[in-house]
């Protein structure tokens, strides 16, 4: 009986290791944007960025406001532990670990979109996720190599981050007082 499990595992381990080790076609960057192309394509993309900039920090703001107005529904007493605000402290924790995050996800998808099709001419593929880390990771390389301007990206990030601080702040209190 050991043996066959010791073969199972060795077997699950080597099948894991070769799906870890293969590489990933999204994340390949095998077709470079062709030097002719390359001030259109720094000046398409930092003209995105800067007309999504303010649509982006707008998002957050609003999802930061609604995150403060959940809080301030709550009691700020130990009646919250008294009372049932699951709904709402999971509403709350999710603008933290889920929708702010995701607010430049369009930005992102969008960018990469016109990467694929008009510079690169392969068929537009998204990724399957709500992160915009896979998205950055992608496009990250036609970003360095086209000196594509990334400071508001960045500063999309950070701001983001700061947000992402507060609520968690909001949904620790609440969390302690409901006794999570």
């Amino acid at each position: 009986m050991k043996k066959l499990l010791i073969a199972s595992c060795l077997i699950l381990s080597f099948c894991l290791l070769f799906i870890l080790l293969k590489p990933n076609k999204y994340i390949e960057q095998n077709n470079p944007i062709p030097k002719h192309l390359s001030t259109q394509y720094k000046t398409e993309i930092e003209k995105i960025i800067d007309m999504e900039y303010p649509l982006v920090i707008k998002k957050i703001d609003n999802l930061a406001k609604d995150a403060e107005e959940l809080k301030n529904k709550l009691p700020n007493n130990k009646a919250v532990k008294n009372n049932n605000f699951q709904q709402e402290y999971t509403n709350l924790c999710l603008i933290a670990e889920i929708c702010i995050p995701a607010t430049d996800l369009d930005l992102y998808a969008k960018i990469m979109q016109i990467t694929q099709e008009k510079y690169l001419n392969i068929e537009y593929k998204p990724f399957a996720t709500d992160n915009p880390s896979a998205f950055k990771d992608y496009l990250h390389p036609y970003f360095i190599n086209n000196n594509v301007n990334q400071n508001k990206l960045e500063s999309i990030s950070k701001y983001a981050n700061k947000k992402i601080s507060v609520i968690e702040k909001y949904c620790t209190e609440i969390g302690k007082m409901q006794g999570y």
